[in-house]
């Protein structure tokens, strides 16, 4: 049986999730874009696992314990960027929400990525964002989101912050990524 890839993640809550994730349809609808969309609106927050079935319980229980004596923290969305960037030998681009750097952030990236087993990659850089299309958003695609954007600010959140208080495991068992479990960050 193949093991179960888990993204780690945080989401924001309602009323900010379902504000993000209809601003994602719009973009997904005016670029012909998809990626996205099979996401929740989220910040990644370290590399994901890819965890054999028969020990996603330890691992599970393994990361609590890495998540112990976290307190929840604000998280804050800046501005509306974007990039290209390579992959698999291709130019891609990307439209995303940056997020501001704090210092809890950081370290609990840092924490995260103290906990190894099953790890997907040795990537350690962190570049907390939250993207809103990506990956097969073409050059022309970008250019009209971003002209779309500029001419609709109302069409965004005006809140863009929110309190982060838990960690979430999100899997793939289809066409969208649903939920596994979530963490709660207590303090």
């Amino acid at each position: 049986m193949d093991p179960i890839r888990f993204i780690i993640i945080t989401v924001p809550p309602n009323p900010l999730k379902e504000k993000l994730s209809s601003l994602m349809q719009i973009l997904s609808m005016k670029a012909d874009t998809h990626t996205a969309i099979s996401y929740p609106p989220h910040i990644t927050l370290r590399t994901g696992a890819l965890v054999p079935v028969d020990q996603v319980d330890s691992f599970m229980k393994g990361f609590e314990s890495h998540l112990e004596g976290c307190s929840p923290f604000t998280i804050q969305l800046g501005d509306i960027l974007s990039k290209t960037y390579f992959s698999d030998g291709m130019e891609k681009q990307i439209m995303f929400y940056d997020v501001l750097q704090t210092t809890e952030l950081v370290d609990l990236n840092k924490r995260l990525l103290d906990y190894k087993p099953f790890i997907k990659s040795n990537k350690t850089s962190f570049s907390p964002h939250l993207s809103l299309a990506y990956n097969d958003l073409t050059a022309e695609g970008l250019s009209s989101l971003k002209e779309w954007t500029g001419k609709n600010p109302d069409q965004l959140p005006s809140e863009k912050h929110w309190t982060c208080d838990t960690v979430s495991f999100y899997y793939k068992p289809e066409s969208k990524w649903q939920c596994y479990h979530d963490f709660k960050v207590s303090g």
